[in-house]
């Protein structure tokens, strides 16, 4: 489809990298991704898993009440 534009880039699912759990404190990791090859015009943003989880995640041994957000990343000018 020529010419068409995309409603979404790309759809990142974040999960919990085990590889890197310190001490009750990790990071995540990029679990799946869709498209799994780059858009020749907008590659796809390493380190998304930061963005998702600035504070990095944190376990307990209790679980806590399900707590869900959106975030859309732009630039100042409100584009993508």
């Amino acid at each position: 489809m020529a010419g068409a534009s995309r409603l979404v880039d790309y759809l990142a699912v974040i999960g919990f990298d085990e590889k890197r759990a310190r001490h009750g404190l990790s990071v995540g990791e990029v679990v799946q991704r869709f498209p799994e090859d780059d858009w020749p015009d907008t590659p796809f943003l390493h380190g998304l898993e930061v963005f998702c989880q600035p504070q990095g995640w944190i376990l307990k041994s209790l679980r806590p009440s399900p707590s869900f957000f959106v975030s859309t990343l732009t630039d100042m000018g409100a584009d993508r």
